[in-house]
This record gives structure tokens, sequence and C-alpha cells, in this order.
């Protein structure tokens, strides 16, 4: 069991303490809805897409890799020394050659026996395995083994790391009790276990991990263990013959061209930011606990209430114990009395007993085949609750369309009465200056000027002329604007209304559907007052829709049978002068009847 489930097993424990206690519950409830908008939990997630490319080349590779390092290249190499005769253990034919060619090695004779030189040519044959084109092959694996450790690492640091935050500042007022809690905490993880089940490149990373452990298989056989001990190759590479020729070689050069070419990452990251605000139910549920065990943990601290709270606990579980016993013994008690009641044997009774939970058994399977049922008319309820919220979302739509049509209005009037009244005061400031002006002149050269003060005052009077009719006039346009408003307000309300009567006529001819083919029966569900005065309102616009369609059905059958009736007459010569005033006549007659006077002439007709 890891730390995550012994958190998560700790949490279901003391979450099932609180839950148990009234006070506890209302003291989380407050919690949870204190500032609940500023509460944000903000999860972020890359998800890593591994282009397959590079990892089909390699696997492809590896196999030529494979079968070249089994050929198990090498050349042998002889070293040859002239060594004392008592050292040498083999004879070979280098042997005698040299001993041919050096015939100064030989010292003495003797008759009858064989020649015994005093020293002798021997040669020693090793393999040597550090030939070019195996060289070739450690120095390939050794680059394939860096290049998929990159891109391996770098995959599993991006699909495995998670990263989430939860920010939560509350101002908590509870009876005789106030908390100002505020938190912030940021994590990152790595090779977290749950992300390594979600994630979705599964099967390229596990394709990934083969390539690479295979890469650490073929570095570890003998024969690179041995070529490890050379000097490593260096590029550029020497295309020699076999590494032209050979089939496997090509195949191992052509992987190495490949991926020393490879320029790209072999793979693409997205970013996924999950972002709660606010939390819902059951998280800020569950939050509020951290914040009143905060409270909690502090207060026990603060005041070193340790040793009492401890005290307590200890009288509460002793409590607990007894009432435990006590509860133990009464059952056993009940049981003694029930087997003596019953006359029978304690192994007849709970044979009985078994018998009657094989029976409770079938009911229980009996509700959980209940309970499917119900969950599949939660679901039917919950699909036409959808269809309601969509509509509720319209009608909202609508509303919120003829408040900024409003704001909008409000704002071009408020703006246009504002632009009036600035001009209006800078004329008016304009003229006080200017009379101001000319009342000095008129002081000091009253005489003098008194033409020209006629001329000042005709020219204000036309000037306050002009700015009143262009006053006037705007104030005609903003009554125009004004009565545009009105009647588009109007038009929209006008345009809900028959949308919600349209509405309210196909549900009810949906209904009648469902009715007739009895699957809509009379309900509990509707007995409410606001169903059925729903159903009331649909009841009087589906009337409204038929008597405007019967009227126009009327004036389709009559437009038909006074057709059929002047051709009628056509075919008895009868003119259609005659016809087309009858029509007339039945045009001009007043619109104004009563049904049962149109019953009447339909009936007559």
């Amino acid at each position: 069991m890891n730390y995550v489930d012994v958190y998560n097993r700790a949490l279901i424990d003391y979450r099932k303490s609180t839950t148990e206690n009234s006070e506890c519950t209302t003291q989380r409830g407050t919690t949870q809805r204190a500032n609940a908008k500023d509460d944000t939990l903000t999860v972020l997630r890359k998800i890593c897409t591994v282009e397959t490319d590079w990892i089909e080349e390699i696997e492809k590779g590896l196999v030529h890799v494979d079968k070249a390092i089994r050929e198990d290249r090498q050349f042998i190499r002889s070293n040859g020394e002239i060594i004392d005769i008592e050292k040498v253990k083999n004879v070979s034919k280098d042997s005698v050659e040299h001993l041919a060619r050096h015939s100064n090695l030989i010292t003495r004779y003797e008759e009858e026996k064989d020649i015994v030189p005093d020293r002798l040519y021997t040669v020693e044959r090793l393999s040597d395995y550090a030939v070019y084109e195996n060289r070739f092959l450690y120095m390939l694996l050794c680059y394939l083994r860096d290049f998929i450790t990159v891109r391996y690492n770098k995959i599993l640091d991006l699909e495995h790391t998670y990263n989430g935050s939860i920010a939560m500042k509350k101002e908590i007022v509870m009876q005789k009790r106030k908390i100002e809690f505020e938190l912030l905490m940021k994590e990152e993880r790595k090779d977290d276990e749950y992300l390594q089940r979600q994630s979705k490149s599964t099967n390229v990373i596990s394709r990934i991990r083969d390539i690479l452990q295979l890469t650490h298989a073929f570095l570890s056989t003998p024969l690179m263990q041995e070529v490890a001990k050379s000097p490593m190759l260096k590029p550029p590479v020497t295309k020699t013959n076999v590494l032209r020729m050979n089939h496997n070689f090509r195949g191992a050069l052509a992987l190495y061209e490949y991926v020393s070419a490879y320029d790209k990452d072999g793979y693409s990251v997205e970013e996924q930011i999950q972002k709660i605000n606010p939390l819902r139910m059951d998280m800020a549920d569950e939050f509020s606990e951290i914040a009143l065990l905060t409270s909690f943990l502090t207060h026990k601290h603060g005041l070193n209430i340790k040793d009492e709270l401890r005290e307590e606990y200890l009288k509460e579980e002793e409590r607990r114990k007894q009432e435990e016993e006590q509860r133990h013994l009464e059952q056993i008690k009940a049981l003694r009395r029930r087997i003596k009641e019953s006359g029978e044997s304690p192994e007849e009774y709970m044979l009985l007993l078994e018998k009657r939970n094989r029976m409770l058994e079938k009911d229980s399977a009996d509700l959980a085949l209940a309970k499917e049922e119900i969950e599949g008319l939660n679901e039917n309820i919950k699909t036409l609750e959808g269809e309601k919220s969509a509509l509720i979302d319209d009608v909202a739509r609508l509303n919120s369309d003829i408040e900024r049509i409003n704001e909008e209005n409000e704002a071009q009037i408020a703006e246009i009465n504002s632009e009036h009244q600035k001009r209006i005061n800078e004329i008016n400031q304009d003229h006080l200056n200017a009379l101001r002006e000319k009342d000095k002149d008129i002081i000091s050269l009253k005489d003098e000027h008194r033409k020209e003060i006629d001329e000042i005052n005709r020219e204000n009077g036309e000037r306050i002329y002009t700015m009143q009719k262009k006053w006037d006039k705007e104030r005609e346009l903003r009554d125009i604007e004004d009565e545009k408003r009105d009647e588009k307000i109007s038009t929209l309300e006008k345009q809900y209304s028959e949308e919600k009567d349209s509405h309210r006529i196909t549900k009810v001819r949906l209904d009648a559907i469902r009715a007739d083919a009895g699957i809509l029966i009379p309900s509990d569900d509707l007995t409410s007052e606001e169903a059925f005065m729903e159903l009331e309102y649909e009841l009087e616009a589906f009337k409204e829709f038929f008597d405007k369609q019967w009227k126009l059905t009327k004036k389709a059958i009559r437009k038909r049978a006074f057709k059929d009736f002047k051709n009628s007459l056509k075919i008895k010569n009868v003119t259609d002068k005659s016809v087309d005033e009858a029509l007339s006549k039945e045009a001009t007659e007043p619109k104004s009847k009563e049904k049962g006077e149109d019953n009447e002439k339909d009936k007559k007709e």
C-alpha cells in the first residue's frame, strides 16, 4: 500500500467521523460557502505525441545490427619469437621453415641422432576482433544508446509529470468564531503512477523502452565487450567493401546515416490546463476540512491543551468500548432467548438463519434490478431537464439581448445629452464673454457705438435662434431614436411571445401524440401549481392557434368551393361578371361574426 492509499483511507475515516457530527457538518457548510468564487484548482498536463518514424527505422536497423554481430568477424594475429629449446612447447611448420633459413641456430650435431638446435622460432596465433567493421558497430550502438535515452527520458518526464495548484482565500464568520484562511499550494510530481495509467502513449513508450533495452543487450555481448577495449571509432566513417557489399553491414550503415542526419525531437507536446473555479460541491466540501483542521491544530498547540484533549480522547474510547461490550452482551442474550423461544437446537436455528440470509440475498438482487430501472427513468428525466434547460437558456439569451439593447440605447442617449449640454455651455460662455466685452465698450463709448451695439444684438439673436433650431432638431432626432428603440423592444417582446406560444403549441402536439400512443398519462408530477398553470397556458395557446387555423381553413374551403362553382357556371354559359359580383359581395361581408354564425353559414353552403 503506497502513501496515496494510506492518506485516502485516513481521509475516509476522518470524513466519516466529521459527517456523523451535526456541528461539524454545519461548520463545514459555512466554510464551503465563504468566498466560494475565489477557490481555484488548476492542473497542468503535458500530452506528448511521439512520432513513430524514427522508432520504426531503428527497429528495422537493429535487425541488421543483430545479424552483423552474429557474424563474429575477426582476423588472426601471429606473434613469433626465438626462445631456448627447453621452453618450446609446440613445433610448427613455421618453426621448421625458420630453422631451415637460419642454420646458425644449430650449434651441435650428433651422428645417428636428431638435430637438436639450441634455440627455436615459435609462433603464437591470436584472434583479434577489433576489425574496422566491429568498431563501427560498437560506435553505432553507443550513438543509438544516447540517441534513444535522451528522447525516452524527455518523453517520460513530459508525460508522467503532474503539476497542480490550489488557491483559497476565505473569510469565515460563525457564531463566536471568525476565521481568515488563505491557502496557496503548488506541486510538481515526477513519475506519477496514475498519469502512467492514464497515458495514451503507453504502447509507443513501451516500443522505445524495448529498442533501448535491445541496444544495451547488444553492447553487453562478448564481441562488443572485446571491441570496447579498442579506441573508439570517430566520424567520418570509411565505407569499406564489407560495409558496402555485405547485406547486414549495409543495413547497419543505413541506420547510422539515418540517425546521424535526424535533427528533430521526435515528439510534439501539447499543454492541457484544467481550471476548476469555483470548486464543485463535493470538492469544496473536502477542501473545507483543511481550513477547519488547520484551525483546530492552531487552537490545540496555541493553548497547549494536548494533554487535556488526550484525556478526553481516552475517556471517549473507554465509553465506546463499554458500549460495544454491552451491545455484544445484549446480542448474545437476545440470540439465546430466540433459540429458547423457537424450541430448536442451536444447529437448527443456524440453518434457519442461513435460509433467511439466502432469501434476503434474493431480495437484494431484486432490489438491484429495481434500482437499475429507476436509474434508467432518472436518465430520461435528466434528458427532459436538459431540453428544458436549453429552452430556459434561449429565453435568458433573448432577455440578455433586450437588456443589452436597452443599455446601448441608454448609453447613446446619455452621450447625446452630454454633447448637447456641452455645446450649450460653450455657446453660453462665448456669448457671456462677448457681452462683457461689449458692456465695457458701451460704458466707455455709449453714444459713439450705439449702432455697433444694435448690430451685435442682432447677431446674437440670430445665433441664439440658430442654436435653438439646432437643439429642436436634435430633440426631434432623439425622439425618433426613442420611438425606434421602443418599436425594437416591442418587436423583440412580440417575437419572444410568439416563440413561447410556438413552443407551447409544439409541446401540446407532442403530448397529444404521446397520449394517443399511450406513453403520456396523467401523473402526480403535474399536480403542482406551476405545472398545472403551464398546462393551462399551453391549452390557451393551442386554442388560439386552433381558432386562427380554423379561419384560414374556412377561407381555403370557400375559395375552392367558389372556384368549383364558377367552373360549373362557365359550363352553363353563366357570365363571369355575375360570379365576380357574388365573390366581391362575399369578400365585403363583415368578418367579426361569432363562431356559431360561421358554422351555420358553412352548413347552408
